[in-house]
């Protein structure tokens, strides 16, 4: 082959290597220009053009979960207590103030329910607990009779109370929401409030009577997910009027 020819097939040959180099360059780029725009894109803070929120959910164990005493006004524990766990149902509305901050209402309301039986086996228990008496008092009989007495009067008083206590809860709510995250389909944020409780409760006798209370709302953890205007929410831990866990349903507009 001639010398001119040789140099010709290698001239050929180094300008399309550096063609393709060129390419694959230039689609790398491309590529890593995309991805990085779309990074930036995803970092973005994505604010909708609605103002308002409204809302609807149920949560599961607050305060008021929490079983009380049952033996306050009496000697002896001879009732056993079983609590009925409900759900809090609440409805919420939100003002938007800033893109990142907003103020509303949360209106929540829970029923409790706890029953009492009276447990054969602890009377017996407390009534062998009224003999050993004799172990340990020179005379133990005048002892012995004011303890029955006290058991009988317990017995009588859970006898004639009602067995069940079905308490009410309306809690009003003065949140503030802060969206730490947002993006088109995905939001995190937390809620904070402060407000009154009204309480429809009874007293150790089985008398219904109303109070006021005030509850407070922590969730430092909440997501939603969805669409721009519906989207579901929840936040798996909080201290908040609707629950230690709270979920529902969101609309924008």
């Amino acid at each position: 082959m001639h010398p001119i020819e040789t140099i010709y097939i290698l001239t050929i040959f180094s300008v399309k290597k550096i063609i393709v180099f060129l390419t694959l360059l230039f689609c790398a780029t491309s590529l890593l220009a995309k991805g990085y725009s779309g990074a930036k894109k995803f970092r973005e803070f994505y604010e909708s053009d609605t103002k308002n929120e409204i809302g609807a959910g149920f949560g599961f164990l607050t305060l008021y979960d929490i079983p009380t005493e049952i033996h306050d006004n009496n000697a002896f524990e001879i009732v056993d207590k079983e609590y009925t766990h409900r759900p809090t149902l609440n409805l919420y509305y939100f003002r938007k103030l800033h893109r990142r901050i907003k103020l509303g209402l949360d209106v929540t309301w829970q029923k409790t329910k706890e029953e009492y039986h009276l447990n054969e086996d602890r009377i017996n228990d407390a009534y062998a607990e009224i003999q050993k008496i004799n172990d340990w008092e020179t005379n133990p009989e005048k002892r012995i009779q004011d303890q029955i007495r006290a058991l009988e009067k317990d017995i009588d008083y859970w006898k004639n109370r009602s067995n069940e206590d079905i308490d009410k809860y309306l809690k009003f709510t003065v949140e503030m929401k802060l969206t730490l995250i947002s993006r088109q389909h995905f939001a995190l944020y937390q809620r904070y409030g402060v407000g009154p409780t009204i309480k429809f409760e009874h007293d150790h006798d089985g008398n219904p009577y109303t109070h006021l209370d005030y509850n407070i709302c922590v969730s430092p953890l909440g997501f939603e997910i969805g669409g721009n205007k519906l989207r579901g929410f929840i936040e798996p831990i909080a201290v908040s009027p609707q629950g230690l866990i709270h979920g529902g349903i969101k609309y924008d507009f």
